[in-house]
């Protein structure tokens, strides 16, 4: 998996290919866990926007993606 922020002339990457392995002559790719893919993508915004807006927004809770999830307990 690759995320890419690219602002301006400059470029923030994730790549976890880095992690990939041979593992008797077959590649194993490296895929991460959702929270360590957002993770990744938080802290490449954070080179970006200043972290203090990127929390603000974080702890509004109405984020698009969360439309998708449905309480278990419900």
């Amino acid at each position: 998996m690759k995320i890419t922020i690219q602002s301006g002339e400059y470029t923030h990457t994730y790549d976890s290919s880095v992690d990939d392995k041979i593992e008797g002559g077959w590649l194993k790719e490296y895929f991460p866990p959702v929270e360590e893919a957002v993770d990744a993508a938080l802290l490449l915004l954070g080179d970006v926007y200043p972290r203090a807006e990127i929390a603000k927004y974080l702890r509004k809770g109405n984020l698009p993606a969360m439309d998708y999830y449905k309480d278990p307990v419900q």
